[in-house]
């Protein structure tokens, strides 16, 4: 199982580069959150209307 977990991070960091990865990151914490409070659905718009 950790050899298919080195294989598939070797993968991972061959398509895509540090920045991408944690920007992922960064935006399923922030989705994970959301979720979290039930503000999921939400539109930007929604609070000047």
């Amino acid at each position: 199982m950790a050899l298919l977990h080195i294989a598939y991070e070797r993968l991972l960091t061959g398509i895509h580069n540090e920045d991408t990865i944690e920007q992922y990151h960064a935006h399923g914490r922030q989705l994970g959150r959301l979720l979290y409070q039930g503000r999921w659905f939400d539109s930007p718009g929604a609070d000047a209307a």
